[in-house]
């Protein structure tokens, strides 16, 4: 039998959506994140379903750090989402918006799900720190099969210990057919000790603790190795053989961070990593990749952050879109924007780049991204619609303000409220301003959200020049003051309006008619309090918006 775990009530709080919430304040997206392309987008906050926190927790609780979806029809897993809490994952049934009770719990986090061993049932992978050697423990992965009725048979676990000398950096990466056998398998990454990072494959359906393939990265910079840091298996080229993508640095300059995609074989060929490409990106290795449908093809695609090449105006990261298919390219087709110096951009140790299902009910899945630092305070997730339509602009969007790191960590869930559309379960590990007890919350779809966008297929750099555009300031963050520049391209009426991060104009800079041309302006914030503040250009019916972060 399971050591199965039920869990005991505790003293959580769970927030339902209403007038006056705090951390509701910075849901007022529609009217203030940003940019929006003329005549094209109009962003949407999502609704929050549930908020649950504990304020008896202590610090370092890091409740959020990992959501995960649970598969649906899961003959032994009747949840919905998980939630991982100081080294546990905690399973959630969420029948209602009150129903914030775990009703089940595992040791480990960083989950995987997926039948590994073929018999129906759906098994468990995690990570867990087990106490040895070095008063931070070994970082040692474990395997839990399935079992009727409910859970995983915990007892007989398979154990997958770090490399010998390594005491952390193992975690779960992947549940995939990565040989092409009909069978998941389960990668994961390692570091060695050397600093090079390897990414170890397990063959499924017998999954035992010796790796049966390594690869090894090349990176000698050991800060910057992260070799396997980032996994994902999928069909890129439509071939009907999955790929393998993993991201990590190779060589020895701290700037040499690639993606290597290892084009799939068949089965009785094994995993070949003779044929590949390379995707040379900018600064660092530690970014997120992620493999789906984006455009609704039916073709899987390439996600990555990245911060692009050549770096210049700083560290922006931007999620790249290599779109599958024969003609598959080391060039991105295009990029979800970043919507204006939003720190960690679809970049964290969690699960922040996700298919989140079809939020809106167009019959095409949607792409959710985490940026769970987009100033000292602020956190968010940005919703890009998917389907022939999609472009690099946000379609909605929802926030807080409480230095949870909100975003962090993001899953799919399903339709948790029975209106048809899919929802996301977002971690916030950091909650609140910094003590890390941590909260995790439920966001509903909306049909209100639409998507219109650059024709199917086209590049960002291809696309029709704008009516009007606006530069991101300078400096951004600022203090006091920063210079805004923006170009015109008829004679009209400009308006060029800051407001706050609810919403309200706390200063109008431009209200004008102004002839076809380039301008600047200087924006004072001395009397304002540090913060995220958008500024806004409009001229006739076209919009256009970023963000900028006044710090003092």
């Amino acid at each position: 039998m399971s050591n199965l775990l039920r869990s005991s009530k505790m003293p959580m709080r769970s927030e339902s959506i209403k007038p006056g919430l705090r951390w509701l304040a910075l849901a007022v997206l529609a009217a203030i994140l940003l940019p929006v392309p003329v005549l094209a987008q109009r962003e949407i906050p999502l609704k929050l379903w549930m908020k649950v926190t504990d304020d008896n927790a202590p610090w370092q609780e890091q409740m959020g750090l990992y959501v995960t979806g649970v598969p649906a029809h899961s003959p032994n897993l009747p949840f919905r989402g998980t939630v991982s809490r100081k080294g546990r994952t905690n399973f959630y049934t969420l029948k209602d918006s009150l129903d914030t009770q775990p009703g089940y719990s595992i040791r480990g986090e960083n989950l995987l799900l997926g039948d590994l061993n073929g018999d129906g049932l759906t098994d468990a992978v995690v990570v867990n720190t087990i106490a040895g050697n070095a008063p931070n423990g070994r970082d040692t992965i474990f395997v839990y099969w399935g079992m009727q009725p409910e859970g995983f048979d915990t007892l007989h676990a398979v154990p997958i210990p770090p490399p010998l000398g390594e005491l952390q950096n193992a975690m779960p990466g992947c549940l995939a057919d990565v040989n092409n056998d009909g069978h998941l398998d389960l990668l994961s990454y390692a570091d060695p000790g050397s600093g090079f990072g390897e990414v170890q494959v397990r063959f499924g359906p017998n999954i035992g603790p010796t790796a049966d393939k390594i690869l090894r990265g090349d990176a000698t910079y050991r800060y910057f190795g992260g070799f396997g840091f980032g996994i994902a298996v999928a069909d890129l080229n439509a071939d009907g053989l999955n790929d393998l993508v993993v991201r990590g640095a190779f060589g020895t300059l701290a700037d040499s961070s690639w993606v290597r995609v290892y084009w799939g074989r068949s089965s009785q060929q094994g995993l070949l990593l003779d044929s590949l490409m390379e995707i040379h990106g900018g600064y660092g290795s530690l970014y997120p990749v992620a493999c789906t449908d984006v455009n609704g093809d039916g073709l899987a695609d390439l996600l990555r952050t990245d911060t692009g090449l050549p770096i210049s105006g700083g560290l922006n990261y931007h999620v790249f879109v290599h779109l599958g298919g024969p003609q598959f390219s080391a060039t991105a087709n295009f990029k979800f924007e970043n919507p204006g110096d939003i720190g960690q951009f679809g970049y964290s140790l969690g699960h922040c780049i996700v298919n989140a299902g079809d939020m809106n009910g167009d019959g095409f899945d949607d792409i959710a991204i985490g940026g769970p630092e987009a100033n000292y305070t602020d956190g968010f997730v940005f919703v890009y619609g998917g389907g022939p339509r999609i472009d690099g602009k946000f379609d909605a969007a929802v926030g807080s303000s409480d230095d949870g790191d909100f975003g962090y960590s993001v899953a799919a869930i399903g339709d948790v409220n029975g209106d048809g559309l899919a929802d996301l379960l977002v971690g916030a590990p950091r909650w609140f301003y910094g003590r890390y007890q941590g909260y995790w919350a439920v966001i509903l779809g909306s049909k209100a959200m639409t998507v219109t966008s650059l024709p199917p297929g086209a590049n960002i750099e291809e696309s029709e020049p704008s009516e009007i555009s606006i530069a991101q300031n300078y400096p951004n963050p600022f203090n006091p003051s920063t210079t805004i520049q923006y170009t015109i391209a008829g004679a009209r009426k400009a308006r060029l309006m800051v407001y706050d991060v609810l919403g309200r104009e706390v200063a109008t800079l431009v209200n004008e008619v102004q002839a076809p041309g380039s301008y600047q302006v200087t924006f004072d914030g001395s009397r304002l309090a540090s913060g995220v503040y958008t500024y806004r250009l409009s001229v006739g019916q076209a919009t256009e918006s970023k963000l900028m972060i006044l710090v003092k």
